[in-house]
């Protein structure tokens, strides 16, 4: 039996994507899956590199243990329920002063993100929310302090460009556009801080 090549070509084509939408399937679940190595929690896989994040938006880890997607109008796009593990090693990551890290530890101790109803998953209350909902007027306060404080610091002369999550640790940031401009993945908020840091 002969095909003719428009036949061959639309068969190989069909079978092209669906090897592709299968890996993307693949990639899309394995993203949301940690990984063990040296009884160390793969922090990197907890984020989904196929959500769409509005560039005005951010990340943010509720004191509930949801790590919700923000768009810049504050309303969430996105979540992901986090184990106290994966919120434990995302936090011990992250550029925080260790004072701050331990603090989250112990406030995060008994969290239980499965508890967490859809209800409150988007549209979170007031003790869960990133600073800038919960009390606006002192996030704008810290954010002028940031904007002082990176006007007065000068610019360091010759810095290497090391590794993506070491070198982007280094900026804060409001929102994801602006980690988007050092080439790095999203801004993060941890618990109440007001300023961000890129991932």
């Amino acid at each position: 039996m002969r095909f003719p090549f428009v036949s061959v070509g639309l068969a190989l084509a069909l079978a092209l994507c669906a090897v592709v939408e299968g890996q993307l399937m693949i990639d899309t679940i394995s993203v949301f899956t940690t990984t063990q190595q040296n009884n160390q929690v793969d922090v990197h896989a907890l984020v989904d590199k196929n959500v769409l994040m509005d560039p005005a938006g951010f990340q943010h880890i509720g004191n509930d243990g949801i790590l919700r997607y923000f768009n810049g109008a504050g309303k969430v796009i996105n979540y992901v329920r986090l184990t106290r593990d994966q919120m434990l090693a995302d936090v011990a990551a992250s550029p925080l002063p260790l004072q701050e890290k331990l603090r989250l530890a112990q406030l995060w101790d008994g969290t239980d993100a499965s508890q967490v109803s859809a209800k409150q998953i988007w549209q979170p209350s007031k003790d869960v929310l990133p600073l800038r909902f919960a009390d606006p007027e002192a996030f704008k306060q810290e954010v002028e302090k940031r904007n002082q404080k990176r006007a007065k610091t000068p610019a360091s002369a010759g810095k290497v460009i090391r590794d993506v999550p070491d070198y982007c640790s280094e900026h804060e940031c409001l929102n994801t556009e602006e980690c988007w401009h050092h080439n790095c993945f999203a801004c993060k908020f941890f618990g109440r801080r007001p300023i961000g840091k890129c991932v």
